[in-house]
């Protein structure tokens, strides 16, 4: 492999756009340095990211098997065998099934009624706080958690406890490896506990139908707990804070979303477009030596497919910097593309337009309560979010 076109975080937040940008139009397979110090295959175009997704011979399950490549040092999901991501094929669906028998769109409809409540108890704590306020911690950092949490069964009295002792797990990047290692065994009781809970006295919660479908073992559900949990925590706070920094930054858009929520649903695909989380996919390994753009791909080699440039291909979407949400290009693929399509879609597609609605129609008057270069930006690898987001109204 040649030496590497790109160290991943890249050091410089305000520059990393343009410089993935660059590298889609110069090096579409690019050989790049992650966190761990491993070395690996950066794609970038709107097709290769798609394909890396949906063809077999780039593989998750094959990666977990192998001592390396990984993208962190420690606290990596691959280094998990038994977690959903990890698997392939038969193995995979049937860790899979159960969780979209559950999530699946249909059942989604089911919770816009409790989530609207949830979003609008947030609001009202908000409403009532002091001005201006840190939109992350005070809705951000809460929705997605407790919305997933009551899916599963969770106690809401244990979120806070959530925030304060588990945060490593789905972080690993923020935190050392020994204290990534302590969160994972809290939270392993934590599950297990609930786990042995239902077995029981069985519940019609999410938590309660991998219980009683059988086939799975306490770990197995245990990390589907954490995938879950983790992956609306990170991925969906990262949608809300910057969808509405967008949204704040152009106006007409905003007030027209809070005369009208049935913009919603087109607003956050385009918001989502522009600020994908995480910004790269998952890591895959190749099965089987391959070429692409010239490129020879050797097998085990780990593959790393670049979200943010794919979703600005020039080739594939006009003006792919601009906020449109009336474009009719090709889809985002924010949510991967295949059999790993990111699994909680359905929520994010019901919980985060129906929250940046109720937003933009109770608070008219939103704006930013600092300067956009002063807001802050956690530079990781795996996200590209916004740390703190005074808002004032």
């Amino acid at each position: 492999m040649k030496p590497p076109c790109l160290q991943l975080p890249y050091p410089d937040p305000n520059g990393m756009i343009a410089r993935l940008d660059h590298i889609r139009e110069a090096q579409p397979v690019c050989p790049v340095r992650v966190p761990s110090g491993d070395t690996v295959w950066m794609v970038s175009r709107y097709e290769d990211v798609r394909f890396v997704h949906t063809d077999p011979r780039f593989s998750r399950e094959l990666l977990a098997a192998l001592p390396s490549p990984r993208t962190l040092a420690a606290g990596d999901w691959a280094d998990y065998p038994e977690t959903m991501v990890n698997l392939e094929g038969t193995s995979h669906r049937r860790r899979r099934q159960p969780v979209y028998d559950h999530l699946n769109p249909g059942k989604v409809e089911r919770l816009v009624r409790s989530t609207r409540e949830l979003v609008d108890r947030l609001l009202d704590r908000m409403e009532a706080g002091e001005r201006p306020t840190d939109f992350v911690t005070a809705f951000a950092a809460r929705l997605p958690g407790l919305a997933m949490g009551s899916i599963l069964g969770l106690p809401v009295d244990d979120y806070d406890r959530f925030l304060r002792e588990w945060w490593p797990v789905g972080f690993p990047d923020l935190f050392t490896p020994e204290e990534n290692f302590r969160a994972h065994g809290i939270l392993d009781a934590y599950a297990d506990a609930q786990i042995a809970r239902r077995r029981g006295a069985p519940t019609d919660d999410l938590l309660g139908a991998l219980v009683s479908a059988g086939g799975m073992t306490d770990t197995e559900i245990r990390m589907t707990v954490k995938e879950l949990m983790f992956g609306a925590l990170a991925n969906y706070k990262s949608a809300l804070s910057s969808g509405l920094l967008v949204l704040l930054s152009h106006r007409e858009h905003f007030a027209a979303l809070g005369r009208d929520p049935d913009l919603a649903p087109l607003y956050f695909e385009e918001l989502v477009r522009l600020h994908p989380d995480p910004i790269f996919g998952l890591l895959r390994a190749a099965t089987e030596d391959l070429e692409l753009h010239g490129v020879r791909i050797a097998r085990g080699e780990g593959v790393l497919t670049a979200l943010i440039p794919a979703n600005r291909d020039p080739s594939v979407f006009a003006r792919p910097d601009e906020f449109d949400p009336y474009r009719d290009e090709a889809p985002n693929l924010s949510f991967g593309r295949g059999p790993h399509h990111c699994i909680g879609a359905p929520i994010a597609r019901m919980q985060i337009p129906l929250a940046l609605a109720a937003i933009a129609r109770r608070f008219p008057t939103a704006r930013l309560a600092c300067p956009p270069e002063d807001i802050r930006w956690h530079n990781g690898f795996h996200d590209f979010t916004i740390e703190e987001l005074p808002i004032t109204w």
